[in-house]
């Protein structure tokens, strides 16, 4: 039988086929080839519960470990806590590094005419992703967000406080109960924080990714200089192919910045991402 796993603990994975779960395991000699995670899909016997083969994954994410994800949606509060670019560009580096379809999630948009410096549309225009506005009195974005999560294996990012659970609540009543499912059936006790979960919603899977507020890039200098938001296509015009975007000459991306189609906002944040990455070769 197929179904995909969307709750492991140790050698122990909860399985989804046919709208139920089944608890499986992994024979050894498998799991010494390949380990499967939440969001791969496997086939696996029905009635010993081993999974038997687990079937090629698009990606596979070192942290958290999640498998298959296609959309990551970056939640930003306007204030507690106040919003952040250099987060924001860090999430969206992560996502265009592993080939994830980023979205922008602003939450507690009630307190924005406070808080918003002048630029902040601009750099908004500048991203060219979709981004959706919520508060908790009032979520006219919900429905066409949910419409982005049909069909698709989705994951939430984001601080502390920026309300990605109260959202999800919101998306899916039947989220704490799903989660809570899994856990029980995985001797988890209670749901923590350490692993990730996958809840079906509309065809599609949203992932519990508590491991996203605190986000490490994990790729080198010439990496992000090709994956920052905005720069993947000039870097190809640069004069140098492993142009950083410093202070080299002939650099396509900084003359944007001169010429203004860059916001210096983002500009500064890709300097601020780049300073503590190692200079290491490209994984392409």
């Amino acid at each position: 039988m197929d179904g995909i796993v969307v709750a492991k603990s140790f050698n122990q994975f909860m399985v989804l086929a046919e709208k139920r779960t089944f608890r499986c395991q992994m024979p050894k000699t498998l799991r010494n080839k390949l380990v499967a995670w939440p969001g791969d899909f496997v086939n696996f016997n029905k009635n010993s519960q081993m999974i038997e083969e687990v079937f090629p994954r698009t990606k596979l994410l070192a942290r958290p470990r999640i498998a298959n994800l296609e959309q990551l949606f970056i939640v930003m509060s306007i204030e507690e806590p106040l919003f952040s670019w250099p987060l924001v560009y860090r999430y969206l580096s992560y996502a265009k590094f592993n080939d994830i379809k980023p979205l922008l999630v602003i939450s507690k948009v009630d307190k924005m005419l406070e808080n918003l410096e002048p630029s902040f549309e601009v750099q908004l225009r500048h991203l060219n992703i979709p981004v959706f506005y919520t508060s908790k009195y009032k979520n006219d974005s919900l429905d066409r967000l949910k419409d982005y999560l049909s069909g698709k294996i989705s994951a939430f990012a984001g601080q502390s406080g920026v309300g990605k659970s109260s959202l999800i609540n919101e998306i899916c009543p039947d989220y704490k109960q799903t989660i809570g499912t899994y856990s029980k059936a995985l001797g988890r006790g209670r749901h923590e924080t350490k692993g990730v979960t996958l809840f079906p919603f509309e065809d599609g899977f949203i992932a519990d990714t508590p491991g996203f507020s605190s986000l490490e890039l994990e790729f080198g200098k010439r990496d992000l200089a090709m994956a920052f938001p905005g720069f993947e296509q000039l870097a190809l015009g640069c004069k140098f192919p492993h142009c950083l975007h410093q202070n080299e000459a002939g650099c396509l991306v900084i003359r944007h910045v001169k010429d203004g189609k860059i916001p210096l906002e983002a500009y500064h944040a890709y300097l601020e991402l780049l300073a503590p990455l190692p200079h290491r070769k490209e994984s392409y």
